[in-house]
């Protein structure tokens, strides 16, 4: 056993029994390599990830890749959800790569930190067309060694390129009507979300698209509507217990990817009840509700709302395997009775034993969940992630809020003030914890952090006018600055070594910051420069715009 043991993340204990020797961030790991004149091995993943446990069981627990990693490497565990800065920095190195990010994902760098090589999962040997792990750490050892020369030379280029990027050039004018055109050449009309065989909801994206000046346009209004309903009827929903998955592996939404994130969830309701605002659709209303119950009932706690479910349970041969518990079979229908498998017989399709709807119609899909609902209470429940990650449950605010708007229930108004109210206590006037343990804070924050509870405070505010909230939101932004903020760049991390302004699965921390800063700059002053940010704002968005969608909120 290695010392993950004794760690309070989920991710780290997964790990405590293999035979690498483990060590954390907080062990200070390349002051060890430079001790010991050893390049890095960083493996970074999550609890709930399919794919970080494959690797675990297949390479990780295998001895002979454990004995050559342990001799040759320093091995660090990062838990993606307790440091987000570190893995936006080795996913985008893995991007300049030009390869696919995502988890696990597998960084080897020099003593000072600096990738040098990168990719994701890698087996034990060779298969999928992927390199076994033992020969990459082969071939790793033998270039870190003996070709020293190219081996600075990509450092160079690497540093070279983070320089690059924070450099601000003169702008042209910012054009919604350009990021149309280019929105309109991504997305699938045909299948909602955007291109590719991997269905993201993509939120930051199709908030933006809710916009009227984008909703006008029937080409926009129609893929819109397609999405909305592939979130309520397709494979990315839980039609039997409830709640959305991080997404699908096909381009019909019809099979997912089974890991339920709170962000993910929280951000769908939040469209949902955009899109039933628009639509008058009660379809989304429904669905949006339903989740927000599911959320109460699975996530709850009296300190906040937990991270995740995972992807894996136990099935009944006593083994971990993906998405055991939401798969059905065909002994699963016997707690049915005839009348209800006559119902439902014409209104679901299985992919690979799943449940996907053949119905958008609102009533038939109320009644097919009551239905549904009655399956999979024989099978043992995922494994869920009890880390509290503040930024996340600010979300979850941000939805419960949603849906109060939509539905003037007072219930989830209630309830949104008493997590607001819990996240509060967090913040002591300049730090905030990025995560809750049972019993204990991990104090590493990131942007993000102060960014989303920031734009919870605005919307609470706005509900409530309440003045308190002024002077919250004037400690924050001072927190920022103080924290985040260097020769007027926003950083998302306080080592000021990490520059990030894209929106991807959640809101750009960057934007939300500067939307927010605009917003609250006309009750409380603070010593932070707006229109230089706003120059960097357009500089940003004029280079990359289609990955900028929440900066067109104030540019």
């Amino acid at each position: 056993m290695n010392r993950l043991s004794s760690e309070p993340s989920l991710y780290l204990r997964q790990h405590a029994e293999n035979p690498v020797n483990w060590i954390t961030l907080r062990d200070r790991p390349f002051e060890i390599a430079k001790n010991e004149d050893k390049p890095v091995f960083i493996s970074i993943g999550y609890s709930s990830c399919h794919w970080c446990h494959v690797m675990s069981r297949e390479a990780f627990n295998d001895k002979k890749i454990a004995d050559f990693l342990n001799k040759n490497f320093i091995p660090v565990k990062v838990d993606r959800e307790e440091y987000p800065d570190i893995d936006k920095k080795y996913q985008f190195y893995i991007q300049i790569l030009g390869k696919n990010g995502g988890w696990p994902l597998s960084v080897f760098a020099d003593t000072d930190g600096v990738p040098f090589f990168a990719g994701t999962y890698f087996p034990q040997n060779e298969k999928y067309g992927i390199p076994g792990f033992m020969d990459v750490l082969e071939q790793i050892v033998d270039f870190y060694t003996n070709n020293k020369k190219k081996f600075l030379k990509i450092k160079e280029g690497y540093i070279d390129i983070l320089s690059e990027r924070k450099k601000i050039d003169s702008f042209k004018g910012i054009s919604r009507e350009d990021f149309k055109i280019g929105i309109l050449k991504i997305i699938d009309s045909e299948n909602g979300g955007l291109k590719g065989i991997n269905k993201f909801p993509n939120i930051p994206v199709l908030q933006i698209l809710t916009d009227s000046f984008f909703y006008n346009d029937e080409n926009i209004k129609k893929f819109l509507d397609k999405t909305a309903i592939k979130l309520c009827t397709s494979g990315i929903y839980d039609h039997i217990n409830g709640g959305f998955f991080r997404y699908c592996v096909n381009e019909q939404w019809s099979f997912p990817h089974f890991e339920k994130m709170l962000y993910d969830n929280a951000l769908n309701v939040s469209f949902l009840c955009r899109m039933y605002d628009i639509t008058d659709n009660k379809l989304f209303k429904y669905t949006a509700e339903k989740t927000l119950d599911f959320l109460m009932e699975e996530f709850f706690t009296e300190h906040g709302f937990i991270s995740s479910m995972n992807a894996e349970s136990i099935d009944f041969m006593g083994e971990m395997s993906e998405g055991f518990y939401y798969k059905v079979f065909e002994n699963d229908f016997e707690v049915l009775s005839e009348k209800e498998i006559h119902l439902i017989s014409n209104k679901i399709f299985l992919k690979e034993n799943f449940i996907n709807l053949g119905t958008e119609n609102y009533e038939e899909v109320i009644k097919l969940h009551t239905i549904l609902s009655k399956l999979n209470k024989n099978k043992e429940k995922p494994e869920k992630d009890n880390k509290i990650i503040i930024s996340w449950n600010s979300l979850l605010v941000l939805a419960m809020i949603d849906y109060f708007e939509i539905s003037s229930d007072d219930f989830y108004f209630n309830a949104a003030l008493n997590l607001f109210g819990k996240l509060k206590q967090y913040f002591n006037g300049d730090s905030l914890p990025r995560i809750r343990y049972p019993d204990s804070l991990f104090d590493h924050s990131c942007l993000e952090d102060y960014s989303f509870f920031l734009e919870a405070v605005r919307k609470v505010f706005e509900l409530t006018r309440d003045k308190n909230l002024l002077k919250l939101a004037c400690q924050i932004m001072e927190a920022v600055n103080r924290h985040f903020i260097n020769n007027n760049i926003v950083y998302f991390d306080k080592a000021n070594s990490v520059f990030d302004t894209y929106d991807d699965a959640v809101y750009s921390a960057f934007g939300l910051f500067v939307k927010n800063l605009i917003f609250f700059k006309q009750y409380t002053e603070v010593a932070i420069d707006l229109d230089v940010l706003i120059n960097i704002s357009k500089d940003r968005f004029n280079k990359f715009p289609l990955a900028h969608p929440t900066l067109l909120n104030f540019l």
